[in-house]
């Protein structure tokens, strides 16, 4: 997977997660009143969620350049590494009264449920 891979599925996630960012966004205006905690939080959890995305593609593209074995007793600690970043923004996003905390994580689950629409959806792989 070449970086022109990566770079056409984060464009995907870009594109295709504008409508469900809007709708969070207004979901939260119209539950809390506040316009900018949610937009905060959307700013963070989409950026967090391409920063996984990234972190798994160099990882993926350092274990296939090395042997099997070195891979398997790697890859776990590339796997703890991501999940260590999306915790730590959670972490603060839930801890900060500055930032909607559903907003913020929303978009974390974007790539599981955009991936799999697409895998439905369009045979020939976008």
């Amino acid at each position: 997977m070449g970086f022109k891979d990566l770079k056409k599925e984060l464009v995907f996630l870009a594109g295709w997660s504008v409508i469900p960012n809007a709708a969070v966004i207004l979901v939260c205006y119209l539950v809390s009143g506040q316009f900018v905690p949610s937009l905060l939080g959307i700013a963070g959890g989409m950026f967090t969620m391409f920063a996984d995305m990234v972190m798994l593609w160099l990882s993926l593209n350092i274990f296939l350049s090395r042997g099997p074995g070195w891979a398997r007793a790697k890859a776990m600690s590339g796997y703890l590494l991501r999940m260590s970043v999306v915790g730590l923004w959670l972490y603060f996003a839930f801890s900060s009264p500055r930032i909607n905390s559903f907003s913020a994580a929303v978009p974390l689950l974007y790539p599981t449920v955009l991936f799999r629409i697409r895998g439905i959806f369009f045979k020939d792989g976008v």
